[in-house]
């Protein structure tokens, strides 16, 4: 800036310079067909994305209940939660 110019010279500033020429680069690059959809990466198809039969869930008793009720293990023997003994709630 010289003075009260609030304006800098096209081109003087080295970083921005280096900027557009790093963002010329981008966008002269051909796109890659198969993820230049502007979808979602989560929802691309991928192979990583098949998940092996062993680690389906099927018909044995999920982890988080080991085969108990879920209605029990969710409120526990006296119907209150996950409180600890310490947890007075009267």
């Amino acid at each position: 800036m010289r003075g009260t110019d609030a304006t800098a010279d096209d081109g003087w500033d080295a970083a921005q310079a280096e900027w557009e020429a790093s963002d010329r680069d981008i966008r002269e690059a051909p796109a890659d067909e198969e993820t230049a959809t502007g979808a979602d990466p989560a929802e691309l198809p991928s192979p990583l994305d098949e998940v092996p039969a062993e680690d389906l869930p099927g018909a044995s008793a999920l982890p988080e209940s080991q085969g108990a009720d879920p209605a029990m293990i969710d409120l526990g023997p006296d119907g209150e939660g996950d409180l600890s003994p310490g947890d007075d709630m009267r």
